[in-house]
């Protein structure tokens, strides 16, 4: 991401790490192109936490153990950084971030000309210690008056706290490295070299920690990184950042090289043509020359196929005749199977008085009339009449009901589908 603007924002302040530069807050409108930023969201308390696995989400069963706790005493945005289940318990990398704090964040990265991209500070810690290849040891950063500490054992963070530097002194080094031998002591594997890998925002700034943690037998990996380390890696689907801003930086990220495929399918198409417009122009001369010396030949061969043709069109349109023939006689039942069709379907309560079969090229209908012997219920009559007949395979695309003196007539067309 060295292509991108890096500023380090740590308690309130804010550094442009590859310049060694603070920066005022009416400097941030100023910067060229997207901004990275790993903020600690104004010394926002971070840790790990063991939580029941059970739960499916954590963030509010872990605030409010921080909430009781009297480690925030205000309403706040749980960040999960990591999750590793232990049986019945969950380990829990979380910053917990109060919503005030995190809409301040929000609002301002909205207001900046390019994208912002904000990283916790706890998770470019954790992106660090991985593109490092420590999974069993101990991240310290040094930066300011503080100290923040990560111990991991086997990939998993086990402590996450910031340490602070009241007065700067050599007791506070001495606290924070008889912590850090502490930590090593608890969770360093057994016959493994304890160490400890040192992060400085300024160069130099970690001496001090160094000299306390040899007195204590504790070496330090070399080289103490610098903080632009923080940067490298960092993967855009861990940014703080909402999910619409995450697809609009994409989009401008890609835009480069979709451009480049533009042009190149524009160079493509170009070559192509040129290419195209000679083999059309070799094929043109090769054609007028071929017409040229068969052109009797060429006409006579013409005119058979001509003649194919027509008979072609006239055998389809036999066939096509046949067809539709075919399937007229298909869609009609012969008169036997009518009437007994008919015979089988019709209920006690109904006198048929008409059937026939009206057959011509736009289809197959049947025409089945009667009536029922009472007024009273004409349509369940024939409504059973409809159902015995749509199971015998005929479909009713009309029907007709009239009251007569005494009884009810109905007409029924209908079309049939040999089963």
């Amino acid at each position: 991401m060295t292509h991108l603007q890096c500023l380090l924002d740590m308690s309130g302040q804010v550094w442009q790490t590859h310049t060694d530069t603070l920066l005022a807050p009416e400097q941030f409108d100023a910067l060229p192109g997207p901004t990275v930023v790993i903020t600690d969201y104004q010394a926002a308390p971070f840790g790990v936490e063991a939580l029941p696995a059970h739960h499916q989400n954590l963030a509010p069963l872990l605030e409010k153990r921080l909430r009781d706790a009297g480690d925030i005493d205000s309403l706040a945005r749980v960040i999960i950084h990591t999750r590793e289940r232990q049986r019945d318990l969950a380990q829990v990398c979380y910053t917990a971030v109060p919503v005030a704090v995190a809409m301040r964040y929000r609002r301002w990265a909205k207001q900046q000309s390019d994208h912002v991209l904000l990283f916790p500070l706890l998770e470019a810690l954790l992106t660090l210690a991985q593109r490092q290849g420590l999974e069993s040891g101990l991240l310290a950063f040094v930066h300011d008056d503080s100290v923040d500490v990560l111990m991991l054992q086997d990939g998993q963070a086990m402590q996450a706290s910031r340490q602070r530097l009241y007065m700067r002194g050599a007791d506070d080094y001495i606290r924070i490295a008889a912590y850090i031998t502490s930590l090593l002591d608890r969770y360093a594997d057994a016959g493994r070299q304890r160490g400890c890998l040192l992060v400085e925002r300024r160069t130099d700034e970690s001496q001090p920690l160094i000299d306390a943690l040899t007195v204590r037998g504790i070496p330090v990996t070399e080289p103490v990184l610098p903080a632009t380390q923080l940067f490298e890696g960092l993967r855009l689907k861990r940014a703080d950042i909402d999910g619409v801003s995450r697809l609009h930086y994409l989009f401008q990220q890609a835009l480069p090289w979709m451009a480049v495929g533009m042009v190149a399918l524009c160079l493509s198409s170009a070559f192509g043509a040129l290419y195209w417009r000679h083999e059309a122009g070799a094929l043109e001369a090769e054609l007028y020359q071929a017409q040229t010396q068969s052109v009797g030949s060429t006409i006579t061969e013409m005119g058979s196929a001509l003649r194919s043709a027509d008979e072609l069109v006239l055998s389809q349109r036999e066939r096509a005749d046949f067809v539709r023939l075919a399937e007229r006689v298909r869609q009609t039942p012969d008169p036997a199977s009518l009437i007994r069709h008919l015979r089988e379907a019709v209920p006690a309560s109904i006198e048929l008085v008409e059937a026939g079969i009206v057959s011509d090229d736009t289809g197959v209908l049947i025409i089945v009339a009667g009536r029922s012997a009472s007024v009273a219920a004409p349509f369940a009559a024939e409504e059973q009449f409809v159902m015995a007949l749509k199971r015998l395979g005929y479909e009713v695309v009309r029907r007709e009901i009239t009251s007569g003196l005494g009884n009810s007539l109905f007409r029924l067309a209908l079309t049939w589908s040999a089963p």
